[in-house]
């Protein structure tokens, strides 16, 4: 026999190789499989692909394993191997989506496409079950990996494979320990719970799976989630006195600014009295050179003047281009501030939205486990009645049988019986 396998994407059905290995199935080569794609062309109804998927089969041992597209390969579904070759047999693999959608989030991809994915698939899953139930099995890749003796059994009894030999070879199971994904998981659960097609889907595949156990409830690290609530808010008081601290400095820098801009407004003040001297010492110097007698020792007074207050005014120019080139520092730190200041701003926000979905999504858990856990109380109290009164009547038949009148009466039961089926068939339809 020939294991065709399909499966739904992303869900590592390769994990449970070793299992069906250990069960006594072989896989055939790699070069053998990219040799049969190679030459896999033209569709079913080519004779040359049936010729390479016959010569495919016929190079494996029995039983084995082979792995194809769940999905039409070249026009060639999988019902086309159990249609064309009597000694295959479907083996459909699949896995819950809320692993795949924790992965999505955590990768920061769009978890809605990967679900509609994983959907379709599904969908296709169940068609090739229903078309050929007698030649099909559905199995739950987690289930079979929780319970590996229970899958080896079932290998056996549906399947037909020998039992796996019993050792102490440790299985993959689920982890009981919170991981930095829980929050991603919880937003799986609740996203697959709150669609009832996706749910419908999930316990039809259930349903036609081989009964392997269920899955081990998964663990929440209240906690652990508690604690990262905690950092998180932490993380948001540091940032809203980075935030305080920004605004002092910012405060600071603007006062520092006013300080420049007021010296430099005094500067330009100084620059306009040196200039208005200037001129009224060339006026003046323009009228002494009038004078013949004092015009050399004048005109050497005037020129030392003017070399000074050049001199003066080349440093007051000096100073003036300093507080400028200041200036334009405290504005571009000023910008920066306003630019950190938004940053901040806006990762307080999303944490403060994060920290109140998180809220939302552990009442909505707590809720709905305290639900559960009322209706499991009940059923218990329910049953437990039903069984003390099915043992009450237990009891009654028990005593009646056993009483002398019973055992008295046995032959004139004998005797009248005969008569009671003749009345029976005697009366009108």
């Amino acid at each position: 026999m020939y294991l065709i396998v399909g499966s739904t994407p992303f869900c590592n059905w390769e994990r449970v190789l070793p299992l069906l290995q250990r069960a006594g199935c072989a896989c055939p080569a790699a070069t053998r499989l990219e040799k049969w794609r190679s030459g896999a062309k033209g569709g079913a109804a080519n004779a040359a692909f049936r010729e390479a998927c016959a010569e495919l089969l016929n190079g494996c041992e029995s039983p084995s394993v082979l792995a194809v597209d769940p999905f039409p390969l070249n026009g060639v579904p999988l019902d086309f191997w159990v249609g064309e070759f009597a000694d295959t047999h479907l083996l459909l693999l699949h896995s819950r989506p809320e692993r795949l959608l924790a992965q999505a989030m955590a990768e920061n991809r769009e978890p809605k496409e990967l679900l509609e994915q994983w959907q379709s698939a599904a969908k296709k899953l169940l068609q090739y079950y229903r078309r050929n139930r007698a030649r099909a099995t559905l199995i739950d890749v987690d289930c079979a990996l929780a319970a590996p003796e229970l899958f080896s059994q079932a290998c056996h009894d549906y399947l037909g494979l020998k039992n796996a030999p019993a050792n102490s070879e440790s299985h993959p199971k689920s982890s009981a320990v919170a991981t930095r994904s829980d929050i991603y998981q919880l937003i799986a659960q609740q996203m697959v719970a709150q669609s009832p097609e996706l749910n419908d889907l999930l316990a039809e595949l259930e349903a036609g799976s081989l009964p392997l156990g269920e899955l081990p409830l998964p663990y929440w690290d209240c906690q652990r989630l508690y604690d990262d609530y905690r950092n998180l808010l932490d993380q948001l008081e540091q940032v809203s006195k980075s935030k305080v601290e920004q605004g002092e400095l910012l405060q600071r820098a603007e006062s520092r600014r006013k300080e420049l801009e007021e010296e430099n407004e005094l500067l330009l003040l100084q620059l306009h009295q040196v200039q208005e001297e200037l001129e009224n010492r060339y006026l003046q110097l323009k009228q002494l050179e009038d004078s013949r007698s004092d015009k050399e020792e004048l005109q050497q007074q005037y020129e030392s003047k003017v070399k000074q207050l050049e001199s003066e005014r080349a440093k007051q120019a000096k100073l003036l281009a300093e507080q400028q080139s200041k200036l334009e520092q405290v504005s571009k730190s000023k910008v920066e501030q306003g630019e950190l200041l938004q940053r901040a701003e806006s990762r307080r926000k999303e944490l403060e939205e994060e920290n109140e979905l998180l809220l939302l999504q552990l009442h909505q858990v707590q809720e709905e486990l305290e639900r559960y856990y009322m209706q499991l109380q009940e059923e218990k109290e329910d049953f437990g009645r039903r069984e003390k009164k099915l043992k009450a009547l237990e009891r009654k038949i028990s005593y009646m049988e056993n009483s002398k009148s019973w055992k008295i009466t046995r032959p004139l039961r004998g005797v009248i019986k005969p008569f009671m089926k003749k009345t029976v068939e005697d009366k009108p339809a």
